[in-house]
């Protein structure tokens, strides 16, 4: 009987907001097309400053537990997709002096076998915290990533890769470092060369749920630009989404294995999955890229509640919940009951929405 009040009482909630009105599933693909799954998530900062108790306890959960600790309890949603994006917030060096005051980042360059160890293809490395150790501190970590297959984007560099024939391109810039101008030439000239391109935007303010002004017209700049998915990442929080044009903007999704603090009043995140479906033969297009459904997931930094133990952990149903319901109120011009959904999303899974009949 508890089970049964439990779920009325967590459906009553969807039913506050709407979810269960009208919600769409993402059909399977047609015949000849092809399907993207990507998945992204937040800041990942594979140490904290030095000398800190976050960083001591980071260090000894990595010597007592080994690289595959920290993502093994999201692993096989990371090994089940077709591109995982982090934004790796820290250089991978050996360089001894930091370049900056502050918080300052430094991780072991091993600890690039955290990522190679849980199918993480591609890093953003467009944040304020890339350059703690200076250009050579940026380049080091450029280098250790290509030299383990992890592809990256950032200031200058685009990613270009084909995944299932598909030509896919990344890209990230920050608030600091560009302006709404330059992003906007940046992803006009990119946008001719690939049939999906994704776009990590650094911006926003810490610790604040509600994105601001200067968040909302960067954003929509690059999806007029070209833009097909906008990821945002820096608050440390999770932020509202917006559907703008056909288009996500995901204004924050939190940090994730965040060895930056200890124990942060708020661990809870998103994790971000939306499926794309093209049809190889009409090339490169804009109207060949068709929304085939996404997928919201919450989740917490830690799999305890009372201490940072640096496991990015799925939220149970609850919990869960209660997360979309606040991104919910944070959104704009994103309605979740009008939402194309995949197949196997955290809602379906959880008896939030029926399941389709296959």
């Amino acid at each position: 009987m508890a089970g049964i009040a439990f779920m009325k009482k967590t459906m009553a909630l969807f039913l506050a907001l709407g979810m269960l009105v009208a919600v769409a599933l993402a059909e399977g693909a047609s015949s000849g097309t092809v399907t993207l799954k990507i998945t992204a998530v937040g800041d990942c900062t594979f140490c904290g400053e030095a000398g800190s108790k976050s960083n001591k306890r980071f260090l000894q959960c990595m010597e007592e537990n080994g690289y595959d600790y920290f993502f093994k309890n999201v692993r096989d949603l990371f090994q089940a997709d077709d591109l995982t994006i982090v934004n790796l917030e820290g250089p991978l060096t050996t360089a001894e002096k930091p370049k900056k005051h502050g918080y300052v980042f430094k991780a072991d360059p091993a600890c690039v076998q955290i990522l190679t160890g849980s199918s993480v293809e591609l890093c953003n490395l467009a944040n304020n915290h890339s350059m703690d150790y200076g250009a050579a501190g940026l380049k080091q970590t450029a280098e250790v990533l290509a030299e383990n297959g992890i592809g990256y984007c950032g200031f200058t560099e685009a990613w270009n890769a084909e995944l299932k024939g598909v030509k896919v391109t990344a890209m990230g810039f920050t608030k600091w470092d560009h302006t709404v101008e330059q992003v906007t030439e940046a992803v006009a000239a990119a946008r001719q060369g690939c049939d999906l391109l994704i776009v990590n935007l650094h911006w926003g303010w810490e610790r604040q749920h509600q994105q601001c002004h200067e968040q909302v017209e960067m954003g929509h700049a690059a999806i007029d630009a070209g833009a097909d998915l906008v990821i945002g990442t820096h608050p440390h929080v999770y932020q509202g989404i917006e559907k703008y044009k056909g288009k996500y903007i995901v204004y924050s999704l939190g940090n994730f294995c965040f060895a930056g603090n200890a124990n942060p009043d708020d661990k809870r995140c998103l994790i971000f999955q939306q499926t794309f479906s093209f049809n190889p033969g009409m090339g490169i297009a804009q109207a060949n890229i068709l929304d085939a459904g996404i997928n919201i997931i919450p989740a917490s930094i830690s799999s305890v509640e009372d201490k940072n133990d640096f496991a990015p952990t799925v939220l149970p149903v609850e919990a869960g919940a209660a997360l979309l319901k606040e991104v919910a109120g944070c959104s704009t011009n994103f309605s979740m009951s009008d939402t194309l959904w995949m197949k196997g999303n955290y809602l379906e899974e959880n008896g939030l929405i029926e399941k389709e009949e296959s």
